[in-house]
């Protein structure tokens, strides 16, 4: 899906729900490729996204270690601009790491507004008042 972060642009992100159903609720992990800069996509189908593709077959397989098998998985392509995030404007492409964190924060009250399924940590709250 994609969560508007304001001035035209958004951040793409893949979330999976936990797959063992006897965690509830269950915890949130996020997943951001090294960078920033850097799409999630790799994550999700090489490494802890719930299917991988064999690299001999080229087929798509369920990862049987995929993160989500405990905890509810968020992948985000972050800053915008990155991969399949949009940035309309040159101008307001992230950078510093402040914009970046600034971003994020608003994309994971955007994933927990719905249903104020995950508390946003004071960590994260920390960083976006600096």
């Amino acid at each position: 899906g994609y969560i508007d972060v304001g001035e035209g642009n958004s951040l793409f992100y893949y979330l999976f729900r936990v797959r063992n159903k006897s965690l509830s609720p269950a915890p949130l992990v996020i997943w951001l490729e090294g960078g920033p800069g850097f799409s999630t996509s790799l994550g999700v189908f090489s490494e802890g996204g719930p299917y991988i593709v064999n690299n001999r077959t080229l087929e798509i397989e369920k990862n049987e270690f995929a993160w989500n098998s405990m905890a509810d998985t968020l992948f985000v392509d972050q800053p915008a601009g990155t991969h399949m995030s949009i940035a309309t404007k040159a101008e307001r492409m992230c950078q510093n790491e402040t914009c970046v964190t600034n971003d994020l924060y608003l994309s994971l009250i955007h994933i927990s507004e719905p249903t104020r399924r995950y508390a946003i940590s004071y960590a994260v709250f920390c960083l976006k008042k600096k």
